[in-house]
């Protein structure tokens, strides 16, 4: 259902993106660009595993892969009903 470039163009976006002036939407900002970010780099890395052969990963890259996407997940489940994390996921999809 999602589309992978889509998906990394709406995370390259908030990645992108200053901190908010509303302090009220810095935590929910800062969560969502945790998740955007890693997102991005786990991405690179999946791609990195899957086609370059010649890459080889440490036990130490895995367990830090892993524990990106383990902080991505808390952080979206701490935001993930607001509406700046739906936003997002409408962004998932190619926008509106």
């Amino acid at each position: 259902m999602f589309d992978h470039g889509k998906m990394k163009s709406a995370s390259s976006k908030i990645s992108n993106r200053k901190a908010l002036p509303d302090p009220a939407l810095v935590t929910i900002f800062d969560n969502l660009k945790l998740v955007a970010d890693n997102f991005v780099t786990l991405q690179q890395q999946r791609h990195s595993a899957d086609y370059d052969n010649s890459k080889i990963w440490s036990r130490t890259q895995v367990f830090e892969a892993i524990i990106q996407a383990q902080d991505a997940m808390k952080a979206w489940m701490i935001i993930r009903s607001d509406g700046m994390a739906q936003d997002f996921l409408f962004d998932f999809l190619g926008g509106r």
